[in-house]
């Protein structure tokens, strides 16, 4: 049975503030867990299935053996994936889940953004010695398709602009200005090759880390597979004045590089509920 109420008013809370980039609670994370499970793996929810009776094998052992995997909120994840290995399965992509709970039970792809999507657990991003917390327009930029993200002056701009009206939860008027005024600082006299984008993100139970330089492109696909090349070069673009370069690196200024066009902004979603894997 995929409907469940209860299972239903859960998944809501747990995802509801995913995109945010704020800690899911343990027992709401567990929940997604098995959500996510039973769609990369639909033979779960076939209980004569090799998969689940193996499964539920293997749940009662690491229970005897009191196992810490049990403990992660992700545990569900961990354990299907650890018991199909051994089977042999492989797991739906993403694009197969959003397209069967399309056509299976009248989800949009997009809906399913929260459960199946990358999430944003940390955004850095440092310019000289200042590093700013871009973790809310990092997560914002995150569409059904991954993300897609520059490491260069048009992205510290950016960001300054956003931030120009921007009061955080709890922040204290001299925090903020201070900000404010680190932000402008980076953004009027930034040394070039000194930028350094570090994202850690988070998919089915997954956490991966990785750190992009001045000039690179970071592109995290649907799957969670990570790719860092060079920004390509924007023909005719002007070269900002304020610009320095690197003492003794010989190099000139660099041409200003234009915005990734495919950056989205948030998604909504309605999540529906699953039967439970069972403990």
């Amino acid at each position: 049975m995929r409907i469940a109420a209860a299972l239903l008013s859960l998944l809501i809370f747990a995802t509801g503030i995913l995109l945010a980039g704020e800690k899911v609670p343990e027992a709401g994370a567990e929940e997604l867990a098995k959500l996510q499970a039973m769609d990369l793996f639909p033979d779960l929810e076939d209980e004569g299935s090799d998969l689940h009776c193996a499964v539920e094998a293997e749940i009662e052992q690491m229970e005897g053996e009191q196992s810490g995997v049990l403990k992660r909120p992700g545990w569900p994840v961990i354990v299907v994936r650890r018991v199909a290995a051994r089977l042999g399965l492989k797991p739906r992509t993403v694009a197969e889940i959003r397209t069967s709970l399309a056509e299976s039970f009248g989800v949009e792809p997009d809906e399913m953004q929260r459960v199946h999507g990358i999430r944003i657990v940390e955004a850095k991003f440092k310019v000289g010695t200042t590093s700013f917390d871009v973790l809310p327009q990092i997560a914002a930029r995150v569409s059904a398709h991954g993300l897609v993200v520059d490491s260069d002056r048009s992205f510290i701009s950016m960001i300054g602009d956003e931030s120009k009206f921007e009061r955080r939860v709890g922040e204290k008027a001299a925090e903020y200005w201070k900000r404010q005024r680190d932000m402008l600082e980076a953004t009027a006299a930034p040394v070039a090759g000194d930028m350094r984008l570090r994202v850690v993100f988070e998919l089915h139970s997954e956490r991966k880390s990785t750190v992009v330089r001045e000039g690179e492109r970071l592109r995290i696909s649907e799957e969670g597979q990570v790719t860092v090349s060079k920004v390509p070069p924007v023909a005719g673009a002007a070269r900002p004045a304020n610009l320095q370069t690197t003492p003794g690196n010989g190099s000139g200024t660099k041409a200003r590089p234009a915005l990734p066009a495919d950056a989205t902004g948030r998604v909504t979603t309605k999540e529906s509920g699953r039967r439970q894997l069972s403990r």
